[in-house]
Parts: C-alpha cells; sequence; structure tokens
C-alpha cells in the first residue's frame, strides 16, 4: 500500500538519490507536527471546510484545528481504522475521508459521528489509490478514488461503479483526477480520459501532441476567476504543461526526484499566479509560466520536510504541504529569502552590488557571496594584523564601470576585487587615513571613499584627500560626527551622510550644508536620495526628511509619516519609495503606505544602510540582520485581495446552558453572569488575530483585545434591560471581518421591579404612610391635650398663687398694717393724756417685724434673690437647710459645685427643680429622711433626689410617667425638658413602694435655653 513505506528506507532513498538545490530560497513558513497538536506527525493530506477550519488526514485520525484548539476523530468516534490517506469537503460541507488497509474504506461526518460507506465490491485485494475526489456532479454528491492498478471506483445514488481497461479506460493505472464543469479528467498511462456521465471519451485533443502518454497527474485551474476559463495542468515523467483553450504549452523539464515505479505520480497544486507546485514524497517544486527553471523547495526553504503527501491553498492563499513530519504552511512568497543556509558566507548581509555579468555580491562581517542566479559562491576575507570580524564589516559596495567591486571595509580598508578575481587593500600607505566608510562611482566613473573623517578620491591607485569633516563643519561642528555614507545624483553631485552634522553636498568645487537646528536626531543622517522628481530625501535617526533650502524638514502628510530610523531609501518603481528601518520596510506610493516585517513575510527586523538594491531585472533587494530578501509584487496581496477572517457567535452561556445567539433569548434577572463564545478564522497568522466586541446596552465603547487562548468573554452582574451582542475580527493585515450582530437578548427585571410589585408596594407605602399619619395626629391631639391640661393646671396654680399672695397680703400683711395703725393712732391718743407706755411701743414693734417676714416670703416665693446674692451651689444648700428647719424631715446635701457651669437662666431652672423635688417630699412623701446629691461628670450635671417616704406602685409610677400627674412632677419634667435633658423617676422597691429616686441628666450648655414656662 501506498502510504507503508518504512521511514528509513525513505530516508535512506533521499540522501542518495534526492536532488537539493543549493539556491533554494526560503519564505515566512509556519509548521505544525505532534508537538502544536496534530495527533500524529504523519500526515497524509489537508484541506479546508467553508467555516474555515483546517482538517488532516493522518496516521492516527482525523484532526480539525480552527486556528485555536485542535479536535481528533478515530475509530471510537466512527472511523473504520485511525490511519486516513485522503480527506475532502464537498459542495455542501460534508467531511469525508478515505481510509486503506488493505480494503478501501470511505466515511463522512454526520452530527460529529462518522459513517462509513458500504465497501466497493472486488477490492478484497490490496488496491493502491493514486487520487481521491468529492464532487457535485449533474447535482449529484460523487465520490471518485483512482488506484494504481484498478482503474477507477466511483460512487453516486449508493451505488459504486468500477471502471478498467476493460469497459473503455485506456488503462488501469490511474494516476489523477479532477473535475471540471461535470467531467472527470482522469490522468492514466496511456493519456488523458474524460468521464462524462457514464461514457468514457479517450480523445482527448492537444496541439501539439503531449510529450508522452504516461500522465502522471492532472490539475484544472480557473483562468482569471472565470469558472469558464479553464487551464488544465499536467506532468510526465520529465515533463509540466498546460492545456488551454485546445492547446498544450510545455514549461519545463522536471528536475529528477525519486518515483517508485509502482507509486510513480505527481501531486500538483496551481497557485492561482500562472504557477504550479508539484511534487511527491521526496521533492517540492514550483515552476512559473514564464520560466523555464523549476525552483526547489525543501527544509532549506523553511519547510518541515523534503517531499509532501499533499497540497492545497485555503482561502487566504496560504499554501499548506502535508508530508510524512509533519504540515508547512507557506504563509507568503512576497519576500523570497537567502540566508546561510541557502548558501550566504553568513546570515548577515550589510551590502549588495551588482557585477556586470549580473551576479549579485552580498557584503557581510567578514567576506561577501556571488549569486549567478543558480547558485552561491563565498570568498571570505583574509584577517591580517590580528583584525577581528568586527572590524572588517562590510559597509559599502559599487561597481565601476571595468567591472571591478570596490569594497569598504573598515579596519581592513578600501578593497578592489578585479573582473578577473585579484583582491587589492587600499590603506594608510596608499593615502588613506582612518576605518573606510564608504565608497562611490559616479555617473562619472569617479571613485569616491570616505572614512570617519575625510573625502577621498582614488585616481591612478592612489587614495587623494579632498577634504576633512571638521574642516567642513567649523567652530560649531560636532567633534563627535562622522562620514557614513555617501550617495550621488544625475549631475555628479555628491552628498556626504553624517552621524551628527545633518547632510553635506560636494558639486563643483563647492560646499552646502543642509541641518537642522530643531531635531538634533535629524542630523544623524543614514539615506540620502534624488528621486525622479527633482525631490532629496534624507532617511535619519528621527525619521523622514528632505531637504528644503539649506534645512532639513520633517515630511509628513495627513496619511503618511515615520518617525522610527531610516536606513535605506529606494525608488522602485517610479514614484514608489521603499523605507528600511529598524523594524522591516514600508512602501509609499504617494497616497497609500504599507508595512512589510516578520509577520508578513520580510526576511530580518534591520534593514543595514547600504541594503536596498534594484538589480537588471528590477528585482528590489534588501540586506538585513538575518539574510538577504528580494520582493516578489506578485505575491503581494492587498487587503483587498485577501477575504477577511471567517467570523461567527457561537454561543451564549448562563446558568450552565448554551443558548443559541441566533433567535431572541429571555434571561432570568439572577441569570445575568453570561458568557459570550466567538470565532474568528484566519490562517495569516492566527496567533495575531485581533478582536473586539461590544455588549449595546451595556458598553459604551468597543473592547478591543486579542485571545490566544480562548474565544470567549464574560460579563457578571448584568442589570435588567435590552442587549445586542457585537463581535468582529482583524488578521494580520488588517483586514476587519464583517461585524456580526446577536438576536436581542433580554434579561427582566426581579419581581421586584416588576409594575404589580410596585403598585402593591405603593399600597402597602399608602397604608404605611396613612396609618403614620392617623398616629401622628393622635399623638399630637394627645401631645396637644396635654399641653391644654397642662396649661389649665399652670393658669390654675397662677391663679393659687395670686390668691395666696392676695390672701397673705390681705389677711396677714393688711390686718397688721390696719393694726399697727389703729396702735399708732391709739399711742398718739395716748401721748395726749400722757397715758402712753413704752409696752405699747414693743408692740407695735413686734407687729412691724411679723409683717417684713411676711413681705419676705411672699418675695421669696416670687424670685428667691438667694441666687443673686449666693449663686445655685450655696442657694441650694440653703434651700435645703430651710426645709430641714421648717419640717421634720431629715435632709442630707452632697451639693458639688456647679456656679462656673450654669448660667443665670439655667440656674433658676436647676433652682425649681430641686426646689419642688423638696416640696413633693415635705408635703406627700411623708418621709423621716431624704438625701440630694447634685455633681458635675464629663458633659453633664446629674441631680439624684432620694427619700424614704410611702413612694408608688408599678401603676403610679406608669402614671406619674404618663405626664397627666399633678404639677409638681409635670413641672419638674417640663423644666428638664427645656434644658434638653433626661428625666427618670423609680421606687426604690417597686411592690412595695419604699421611698422614690428621681434622676435628672442635664447637658452643660452655654447657650440661653428656650423659653417655656416661667420658672
Amino acid at each position: 500500500m501506498y502510504f507503508r513505506f518504512h521511514i528509513a528506507f525513505v530516508v535512506t532513498i533521499g540522501m542518495l538519490f534526492s536532488i537539493t538545490c543549493a539556491y533554494s530560497q526560503s519564505y515566512l513558513v509556519r509548521t505544525y507536527d505532534e508537538n502544536t497538536g496534530l495527533p500524529s506527525s504523519t500526515v497524509y493530506d489537508v484541506t479546508q471546510d467553508p467555516s474555515g477550519h483546517v482538517w488532516f488526514a493522518t496516521r492516527a485520525g482525523i484532526c480539525m484545528y480552527d486556528g485555536i484548539n485542535w479536535t481528533s476523530y478515530q475509530v471510537a468516534d466512527g472511523l473504520p481504522m485511525n490511519t486516513h490517506c485522503r480527506i475532502r469537503i464537498d459542495p455542501d460541507g460534508v467531511v469525508w475521508s478515505l481510509a486503506h488497509a488493505p480494503e478501501i474504506f470511505v466515511s463522512y461526518l454526520s452530527a460529529d459521528k462518522w459513517i462509513t460507506l458500504p465497501i466497493p465490491e472486488h477490492t478484497n485485494h490490496i488496491i493502491n489509490f493514486s487520487s481521491f475526489e468529492v464532487a457535485r456532479i449533474h447535482n449529484r454528491i460523487t465520490i471518485l478514488i483512482g488506484t494504481i492498478k484498478n482503474g477507477l471506483y466511483r460512487y453516486t445514488d449508493n451505488h459504486w461503479q468500477h471502471y478498467t481497461i476493460q469497459n473503455g479506460l485506456p488503462d488501469d493505472k490511474v494516476n489523477g483526477l479532477c473535475v471540471v464543469h461535470d467531467k472527470v479528467y482522469i490522468a492514466t498511462g496511456n493519456g488523458i480520459c474524460i468521464l462524462d456521465g457514464d461514457a468514457l471519451d479517450n480523445q482527448f485533443p492537444t496541439t501539439p501532441k503531449l510529450p508522452t502518454m504516461n500522465i502522471l497527474g492532472v490539475r484544472s485551474e480557473s483562468m482569471h476567476n472565470d469558472r469558464q476559463q479553464q487551464r488544465i495542468w499536467l506532468a510526465g515523467q520529465n515533463w509540466i504543461g498546460f492545456v488551454e483553450n485546445g492547446t498544450f504549452t510545455q514549461l519545463a523539464a522536471i528536475v529528477s526526484s525519486i518515483l517508485i515505479p509502482e507509486y510513480q505520480f505527481w501531486i500538483l497544486q496551481p497557485d492561482g499566479n500562472g504557477g504550479l507546485f508539484y511534487g511527491n514524497i521526496h521533492d517540492i517544486f514550483y515552476v512559473k509560466s514564464t520560466s523555464a527553471h523549476p525552483e526547489h523547495f525543501g527544509r532549506s526553504s523553511g519547510l518541515i520536510s523534503e517531499g509532501a503527501t499533499s497540497f492545497f491553498i485555503d482561502r487566504e492563499r496560504n499554501f499548506w504541504i502535508s508530508s510524512l513530519r509533519g504540515v508547512s504552511k507557506i504563509i507568503s512568497m512576497r519576500f523570497a529569502n537567502y540566508n546561510k543556509n541557502s548558501g550566504l558566507l553568513s546570515n548577515e548581509v550589510t551590502a549588495i552590488a551588482e557585477m556586470k555579468s549580473g551576479e549579485l555580491v552580498f557584503g557581510h562581517g567578514n567576506g561577501l557571496t556571488f549569486y549567478n542566479g543558480k547558485q552561491f559562491r563565498t570568498r571570505p576575507f583574509d584577517l591580517v594584523n590580528n583584525i577581528s570580524e568586527l572590524q572588517t564589516r562590510v559597509l559599502d559596495l559599487s561597481v565601476d564601470s571595468y567591472n571591478n567591486l570596490w569594497i569598504a571595509a573598515s579596519s581592513l580598508g578600501l578593497g578592489k576585487l578585479s573582473a578577473r578575481g585579484s583582491l587589492r587593500w587600499y590603506t594608510q600607505a596608499d593615502g588613506l587615513k582612518d576605518r573606510v566608510t564608504s565608497v562611490l562611482i559616479d555617473m562619472k566613473n569617479t571613485i569616491w571613499v570616505t572614512d570617519r573623517k575625510n573625502l577621498y578620491r582614488v585616481i591612478n591607485g592612489c587614495a587623494k584627500h579632498i577634504v576633512d569633516l571638521d574642516s567642513l563643519q567649523g567652530s560649531q561642528g560636532n567633534t563627535f560626527s562622522i562620514m557614513r555614507k555617501l550617495f550621488s545624483s544625475p549631475d555628479s553631485a555628491v552628498f556626504i551622510a553624517t552621524t551628527n552634522n545633518g547632510v553635506f553636498k560636494y558639486k563643483n568645487n563647492s560646499w552646502k550644508h543642509y541641518y537642522t537646528n530643531h531635531i538634533p536626531p535629524a542630523n544623524n543622517v543614514f539615506a540620502v536620495h534624488l528621486d525622479t522628481q527633482g525631490r532629496t530625501w534624507v532617511g535619519t535617526l528621527a525619521g523622514l526628511y528632505f531637504i528644503a533650502g539649506d534645512s532639513l524638514v520633517k515630511f509628513e502628510t495627513n496619511t503618511f509619516n515615520i518617525d522610527r530610523p531610516i536606513y535605506v531609501i529606494v525608488e522602485h518603481p517610479v514614484n514608489t519609495f521603499w523605507f528600511g528601518t529598524d523594524n522591516g520596510a514600508m512602501r509609499w506610493d504617494g497616497t497609500s503606505s504599507k508595512w512589510y516585517n516578520v509577520h508578513n513575510g520580510f526576511f530580518g527586523q534591520e534593514v543595514n544602510r547600504s541594503g536596498g538594491f534594484v538589480d537588471n531585472q528590477g528585482r528590489l533587494w534588501f540586506g538585513t540582520d538575518l539574510g538577504a530578501s528580494y520582493y516578489r509584487g506578485k505575491f503581494d496581496y492587498s487587503i483587498n485581495d485577501i477575504p477577511e477572517p471567517l467570523t461567527g457567535l457561537l454561543s451564549l452561556q448562563v446558568a450552565g446552558k448554551n443558548l443559541a445567539l441566533d433567535s431572541c433569548v429571555v434571561l432570568a434577572y439572577d441569570e445575568n453572569n453570561c458568557t459570550f463564545h466567538f470565532k474568528a478564522v484566519s490562517f495569516i497568522n492566527e496567533d495575531a488575530i485581533q478582536y473586539r466586541v461590544k455588549l449595546d446596552g451595556f458598553d459604551d465603547d468597543w473592547i478591543t483585545g486579542r485571545a490566544l487562548s480562548t474565544h470567549q468573554i464574560r460579563y457578571t452582574n448584568l442589570p435588567a434591560g435590552s442587549y445586542h451582542f457585537k463581535f468582529q475580527s482583524q488578521n494580520v493585515l488588517g483586514a476587519w471581518s464583517t461585524i456580526k450582530t446577536s438576536a436581542e437578548i433580554i434579561i427582566e427585571k426581579p419581581f421586584w421591579e416588576m409594575w404589580w410589585f410596585y403598585l402593591i408596594l405603593s399600597l402597602i407605602m399608602i397604608g404605611i404612610i396613612s396609618s403614620s399619619y392617623l398616629v401622628r395626629i393622635s399623638i399630637l391631639k394627645q401631645e396637644r391635650r396635654l399641653q391644654q391640661e397642662f396649661s389649665k393646671r399652670l393658669l390654675e396654680e397662677v391663679e393659687k398663687g395670686r390668691k395666696r399672695i392676695a390672701g397673705g397680703l390681705h389677711d396677714s400683711l393688711g390686718q397688721n398694717l390696719l393694726i399697727i395703725k389703729n396702735q399708732i393712732q391709739q399711742y398718739i391718743q395716748a401721748i395726749t393724756h400722757n397715758t402712753a407706755t413704752p409696752e405699747d411701743l414693743a408692740e407695735i414693734s413686734a407687729i412691724v417685724s411679723e409683717s417684713i417676714q411676711e413681705v419676705r416670703q411672699i418675695s421669696y416665693d416670687l424670685h428667691p434673690h438667694q441666687l443673686d446674692r449666693l449663686g445655685l451651689t450655696k442657694a441650694i444648700r440653703a434651700l435645703g437647710d430651710r426645709i430641714h428647719a421648717i419640717s421634720s424631715c431629715n435632709i442630707q446635701m452632697d451639693v458639688g459645685n456647679i456656679d462656673e457651669i450654669a448660667n443665670a437662666d439655667q440656674a433658676i431652672y436647676i433652682f425649681r427643680i430641686v426646689q419642688e423635688g423638696l416640696n413633693n417630699i415635705v408635703k406627700h412623701a411623708h418621709a423621716t429622711a431624704a438625701a440630694i446629691v447634685i455633681k458635675k461628670l464629663s458633659a453633664h450635671i446629674e441631680i439624684v433626689i432620694r427619700d424614704n417616704g410611702i413612694g408608688f406602685r408599678t401603676s403610679d409610677v406608669e402614671r406619674i410617667l404618663s405626664e397627666t400627674s399633678g404639677f409638681g412632677i409635670s413641672g419638674m419634667k417640663e423644666r428638664v425638658k427645656i434644658l434638653n435633658g433626661q428625666f427618670k423617676i423609680e421606687n426604690n422597691n417597686s411592690d412595695t413602694g419604699s421611698g422614690v429616686v428621681i434622676t435628672i441628666r442635664l447637658p452643660i450648655q452655654k447657650s440661653n435655653p428656650a423659653k417655656g414656662i416661667n420658672a
């Protein structure tokens, strides 16, 4: 069977007979094997489905790759065996596979399960197949299998048909198949046969005739995106060609490859640009329709293997090559690259020139490489005087009209390599003073040379000194500046680029200096170029500048600007400029620009200052830190040439459920932690896909980023509302996909945000407010009633006080005064009759004293004047002494000094509170002992009045505290309230009622209390 070669045999044969071309060039390639995710590195076929996923047929099953994840299918998933040789996608997107050991097994994937078709008849012996195709022919899915010895098998309408030489096939050896316009083109050992319907046609017209009739491969290609215009590629034993419009064109002789007779056929793959890849398990070649020489591909080109088992070009023009050692993907062929593996002396290419013969010369750190288009030959320098390779770097190359190559090689000096191959070095003995930095042959064949500080002309083998940099710079010059590189113009002017002093121009023995005072890094110059429009461009450390007047001026437009170092400026073609930088190169055509770096095939990161060159074939070359590249514009696809990334919204994961996003999704309020799964497929560089997402209704702006390991984003605690999820991806070329938008996603409000909940809540709130209002009205009415009762009692007490004062004045003081009046009249009469006695006057005096005492008592009741004379503390003590003196109750006083913390208004309130408490004890408590304790605490005054009287029962205490009790307690509480204090009354024993304790706490305040009742 075809793929049962022993690896050792393949390797041995390849080493002995396979031809490795020395001029193989490398491209931007990515490889895949078991270490990257394939189930086996032995891969027989590769294809791509409509969703962009790439499928592989391997020795260990079928594998699918979406750019991030690898999915494998094996026997447990329904496959008849693990080794599969071919895989195809039919027009409906169904995946088909071909297995072979020894019978033929054809399987297809349905609902993630593989289903195998019935085995064709007459296949109980080993069948070595050559080709496998699945196509829609006359609106029917058709399976085609070509074999090496058993003709063609066709499966359609649940039926197998077998075509051999016995029923019209020109030969039982089938080497290839392709389908064009419902016709099957069959490459056989005896010409091309066409299967049209059930009929075989062996009359394949070509003009001229094919070189041989043993056709080893066939493949079709639509020309100019026109499916009606087809090119049929054919391969023979030692030839390649194509048939188009009935005419055969032979391109090239196949470079010999190992073709084991039993498996002698070619794999063909048109590239869509007029070229063809062809190969087998030992060799891979590429031929262009305009070239007679095939280009060899292999490990030196960056591939994982020298040979191929299949070719495939995907939707983005990536070229996939499967092999017995893995898979290679050529991402871009826009730059053809050469390095030491290709034949260069070393990887870094510091300068490029071209001999008159067309042979290219590459400069390196320690020698030269010559390339004639077919082979490389190297010439390292002989190092003398212990000069290291770092001091022999080729900084510049130039060729004179005699085909002599001039070499600026730093400490080695100026080299002259003659057309005959002799090399001579010019050093200090020949007039040079320092390390050589540049060499230039102008339009008049004048040889100009610079070292770090001097300009020379080479005349008759000697370096004639022209000028030194210090004299050009003058006193304003930068002593650290050196001459870096020489450039010329069509009018034979010479430009000198310096490291810190801009550009000097030498013409007709006169000098001009171009400099900027604004941006010092812009005076560090690497490149000067005069374009076809007469503009002089300058590449500097600060970016792109141009010469205007005597100055260097920054060049920038609305759409184009370079701020990074520019080492090379090349115009190719006319009015299209290439700028070599420290990170690839930029192309600008005056309207649009494009950046090239390692991600899109540019070889190396930094372009060396003498590494920009256009050869006589019009090829643009770059010398970089990794090798040499030349630009192949035919393979340079723009953003518009490559389809956008394939994107899709997969599902919404919430609460352990996966929901589709193509129809409206309604979620409960607590299902608001959502994970959105999406996909983006682009194989130009699957690791560099950019993403941006936006959840309309939540995100104000797009969320951008890169997801290498997952295609998902999670939103947590989303509020209730309506949302649409949007997703877009961008490939490495900068092309954005179409925005994918989900159906509406609704997160319902929680029940407490529903209208009916608001209605119920509103009714409850109305009830609460109404109840609160009624309670408040009741409280206000109660407070009003109590206030009215208190006011009534207050008026009654005031009236009683007035009556008491009036009674006292009338009954006591009035009677005393009347008695005094009468006695005085009697005493006057007694004096007249000489009957007056001293006792009469003593009686009058006693009555007067009693009257004075009555007046004092009345005055004390109205206002305690002791407060004014003694202060609050002593007044309270005097009050206690007085009560003790006039009653049978023993009163103990412990009154601290509170004079300084109570103003006059506060003092009268405190005095009345204590006075009322003592009066209550004397009048109502029937107590034999009482105590008054007044002390100042940290922020308040504490008054404790305690007695051992009859006390109250629990119900009496509650009645007293209800503010409906007598005026005495109410007056005390009212005064405490006015002073913003706390009032508490309680029994010593609530059951027996033995004594009462009144505790009052008054805050210390400096301001006057609010006005309330009279003190």
